[in-house]
C-alpha cells in the first residue's frame, strides 16, 4: 500500500475482542494487542534500529454488544525483506561478515532492554533489512523486562528457550532473548537450525567454528538460564 505521498507502507490488521467471547474461544484479546502497540511505540520512537510504527488504532466492528475490534498497524514497507533470506549469503562470507551482521542484530535487542522491553520472539523473520542494518519488529509477545516477574507466553518454538519449554513459566530477566540471539548466531555460522533430528541442540559446531564466535555461541546457548550470558556480557564480547 501507499500513502498520499506515494510512500509504500505495510499494514498489519488483527481482529480481537475486548473480553473473551462466551461462544468463541479463538481470537486475540484487545488488551494483548494494546500491549503490542505500547511496546512497539515505546522503543520505535527512540531508535533507528526498530521498524517505525507510523500509526496504530482500533475500530469497533459488528454489534456494539459483541465488543469486537479491528486493530490496524501501519509501518514502512521494508522491501529488502527479512534476515532469513540473507543467512546463506552471510554464512558463506566467513567470520568477519557473520560478526558484523550479528552486531547489527544485537543492537536493537539492547535498545529494547534499555527501555525495559523484553521482546521474547527473537528470530530471523523479525529482523528486516534496511540498507546496511537489520531493524527489529513484531512486539506481539513482548513484556516488561523485570527480573522479579515470570511469564508463560511462548514465542516461536524453534527459538524458544528450554526453560520455557520444560517449565510452566520463565523469569523475565532478558535471558529468553539471549537464547533467541544464540539461535540466530548458530544459523549465521552454520546455515541451519540449532536443533537436529533428535530435537536436541547440536553442540559439536561450537568448537568447529572460529574461536571467538564459538565462545559467544556457547555463552548464549546455555540450557540453564542462570549460566547463560546476560546482555552486558554479550555486548562486552562484541565490543558494542
Amino acid at each position: 500500500m501507499e500513502n498520499e505521498n506515494s510512500v509504500p507502507f505495510a499494514e498489519k490488521t488483527m481482529l480481537c475482542w475486548e473480553k473473551r467471547h462466551p461462544f468463541k474461544r479463538e481470537g486475540l484479546l484487545l488488551e494483548h494487542v494494546q500491549s503490542e502497540m505500547d511496546f512497539h511505540g515505546r522503543v520505535s520512537s527512540f531508535s533507528e534500529y526498530i521498524v517505525p510504527l507510523l500509526h496504530a488504532g482500533k475500530v469497533q466492528i459488528g454489534n456494539s454488544h459483541e465488543n469486537q475490534y479491528k486493530v490496524i498497524f501501519l509501518m514502512p514497507y521494508m522491501k529488502e525483506g527479512a534476515l532469513t533470506k540473507y543467512i546463506p549469503q552471510i554464512c558463506s562470507q566467513g567470520a568477519k561478515a557473520i560478526l558484523s551482521a550479528f552486531k547489527n542484530i544485537v543492537i536493537p535487542v539492547a535498545i529494547c532492554h534499555a527501555h525495559g522491553v523484553h521482546h521474547r520472539d527473537i528470530k530471523p523473520d523479525n529482523f528486516l533489512k534496511q540498507k546496511d542494518r537489520f531493524l527489529l519488529t513484531d512486539f506481539g509477545t513482548a513484556e516488561e523486562l523485570d527480573g522479579n516477574s515470570f511469564s508463560t507466553k511462548r514465542g516461536t518454538p524453534a527459538y524458544t528457550a528450554p526453560e520455557l519449554v520444560e517449565l510452566v513459566e520463565a523469569r523475565l530477566d532478558g535471558k529468553l532473548d539471549m537464547w533467541g540471539l544464540g539461535c540466530i548466531l548458530y544459523e549465521l555460522m552454520t546455515g541451519g537450525s540449532i536443533y537436529g533430528f533428535d530435537k536436541k541442540v547440536n553442540r559439536k559446531v561450537f568448537s568447529q567454528k572460529e574461536k571467538s564466535l564459538g565462545s559467544i555461541l556457547s555463552g548464549l546457548l546455555h540450557e540453564k538460564p542462570e549460566q547463560r550470558w546476560c546482555l552486558s556480557q554479550l555486548t562486552k564480547a562484541l565490543e558494542i
